[in-house]
């Protein structure tokens, strides 16, 4: 994907196809986040469901031409957290009363640096559409956090632990876009989906383009 990607960039940029005055652009988008992970899968492994999470990106973009674009950028696809608490209690064969209170917090959190190509109708127009797609290099942190007290008639227990998991890899990312050209500036709307091993997390956000 990488060599490919490469080597139609270098044979764009080498034909003599019509220059555009603003080559270069920069982009910021902002929206939700599907972390395709679905409320069922999160009860069996978590017993809670998941919260909905907001993500954004940046990308510095090179216009080879008035159809195609080389991009290079980064996107955080936001934190997406559960809890889950159990209660309980219970009396000792001495009658002593005794109370068990476990809370499991739980904290996803994703970003991914991306390269690819941008390939969409005539860029040069008032309304343009196109897709794009690249590799990305992603990187997923999960938090776990479990804070367990107990009362006895005799005592109190209380202790925290926490666990902390990095998983990283490198895949593709493939998306589509509609937008509206207003001078140097412009206005998209976007999905973009991103491999990541087990599940394919998703950006649909709103973007605003400056071309310089």
């Amino acid at each position: 994907m990488k060599r490919f990607i490469l080597a139609t960039a270098i044979a764009l940029s080498a034909s003599n196809t019509i220059a555009l005055e603003n080559n270069f652009y920069l982009k910021s988008t902002y929206g939700s986040v599907d972390t395709n992970i679905s409320s069922k899968d999160a009860l069996e492994s978590f017993k809670t469901k998941l919260s909905d999470s907001s993500g954004w990106s940046i990308t510095l973009g090179y216009r080879l031409n008035k159809f195609i674009a080389l991009e290079g950028g980064f996107a955080d696809l936001g934190d997406t957290e559960g809890s889950y608490r159990h209660e309980e209690w219970s009396f000792s064969q001495w009658g002593d009363e005794m109370s068990e209170i476990s809370t499991i917090d739980y904290k996803i959190s994703t970003d991914t640096k991306i390269l690819g190509l941008f390939l969409t109708t005539d860029i040069t127009k008032d309304f343009y559409a196109g897709a794009r797609v690249g590799y990305q290099l992603w990187d997923e942190q999960f938090q776990k956090r479990h804070e367990f007290s107990a009362r006895w008639d005799w005592g109190d227990y209380h202790g925290i632990n926490t666990t902390d998991e990095t998983n990283d890899g490198s895949d593709p990312y493939y998306g589509i876009s509609v937008g509206w050209n207003n001078n140097n500036w412009s206005l998209s709307l976007e999905h973009t989906i991103f491999e990541m091993k087990d599940r394919k997390p998703s950006l649909s956000s709103l973007g605003l383009t400056y071309n310089f």
